[in-house]
């Protein structure tokens, strides 16, 4: 969900050496473990929850680039859950690592999206690419829905802050609205996975739709897919 393209328009590519992964042919036969803290569809279980995850094939066509990494749940506490990526990223132009910690508040609607840190570090062409970014949401931005019935929708005003390398803030008006789209199955790395889709359009702010699983969470996007899933 945006950022990336300050930060060599790229998504973080999180990976998972181990884990509960889903075999091809079945759709949700793995441990999902303790009921979520954030709501079935956010696949937060606590500390140490975790999503491996690589890149499509039609994002690696776009943009060269090919990489991994690991997002983790590194912290909760209390309604506060921080989600941490590292991913690292090769291609003919060179490489760069990347770092992106989401802060999420989960309530009786699931969770919200309240801040991103995102840096980058790298080098292209001979030479050195970074930078890092900061925005919150206030009042926070419901990515993660406590049910996703098919049909289903919700709408969310809020103000997006945005602070780049350290320079002045801007704020600006979002507007999103989800809708739960459709559910079939998805072939992804880690298996034929049934999810679902939540499509959503916004003005004010950039945002890729999603698939989600059922006490997974994240499946898929049109940058990113599942390899594994560690409750």
């Amino acid at each position: 969900m945006l950022l990336y393209a300050l930060l060599g328009c790229v998504k973080p590519s999180p990976a998972l050496e181990t884990g509960a992964r889903i075999d091809s042919g079945e759709t949700g036969t793995f441990d999902t473990g303790e009921p979520s803290l954030c709501g079935a569809w956010s696949g937060v279980r606590g500390p140490g929850t975790a999503w491996s995850l690589a890149p499509t094939e039609a994002y690696v066509a776009q943009w060269g680039w090919t990489g991994s990494g690991t997002a983790t749940v590194t912290e909760v506490s209390g309604e506060l859950v921080i989600v941490e990526l590292i991913a690292h990223y090769e291609g003919e132009e060179g490489y760069f690592d990347l770092r992106r910690g989401d802060t999420w508040r989960c309530d009786g609607a699931a969770a919200w999206w309240v801040r991103s840190d995102v840096s980058s570090s790298g080098e292209s062409g001979g030479s050195h690419i970074g930078s890092a970014a900061v925005r919150t949401f206030e009042p926070g931005w419901l990515v993660r829905p406590a049910t996703a019935e098919v049909g289903a929708s919700w709408a969310d005003n809020f103000t997006v802050t945005t602070t780049f390398d350290g320079g002045e803030p801007s704020v600006g008006a979002a507007s999103c609205v989800s809708t739960v789209a459709e559910e079939a199955v998805r072939a992804v790395e880690a298996g034929d996975v049934l999810a679902r889709h939540v499509s959503v359009e916004c003005t004010g702010v950039g945002v890729d739709s999603v698939w989600l699983r059922e006490n997974g969470g994240f499946v898929e996007d049109d940058d990113l897919q599942l390899v594994a899933y560690r409750p």
